[in-house]
């Protein structure tokens, strides 16, 4: 819980599309004062088949592939929010997404969001590669 942070409207930097809304107001109030939580179970969340995020549960890869430029756009606007004060966190973020992305991709053939990807958030891509690159070459020094 925290203090309502904008008694005065929202301001105009505000991004109010990004998919991961709640957790983009959560961070912004953090930001400017002190936030807590209850540590008790207080309601219940109603689970249904159109819920948007229904189908993380059942298939993440899927889900990504469906909502991912969304969430990417979320770390992305966080991240400049932030002024990269949580790069590292927002890119590792990212990472697990375009992973995603890429394993639905290969499995169903649909990559034309790989290029959306390169197009929109290129430095989430090139950190993306980067890190597979860092992984094979950790692999290929272990199997030598």
């Amino acid at each position: 819980m925290y203090r309502w942070r904008f008694r005065e409207g929202l301001p105009a930097w505000f991004h109010s599309e990004l998919t991961q809304g709640d957790w983009y107001w959560h961070l912004l109030h953090a930001e400017k004062g002190k936030i807590g939580f209850i540590n008790k179970i207080m309601s219940a969340y109603r689970r249904h088949a159109q819920a948007l995020y229904t189908l993380a549960e059942t298939n993440r890869q899927a889900h990504r592939h469906r909502l991912g430029l969304g969430e990417l756009q979320s770390y992305h606007v966080m991240n400049e929010h932030f002024n990269g004060r949580f790069r590292d966190n927002f890119f590792r973020l990212a990472d697990g997404v375009i992973s995603d992305i890429m394993l639905y991709a290969r499995k169903t053939g649909d990559a034309k969001i790989i290029d959306d990807i390169n197009d929109k958030y290129p430095a989430f891509a090139g950190h993306f590669m980067k890190t597979l690159q860092a992984v094979k070459s950790s692999m290929d020094n272990k199997n030598e």
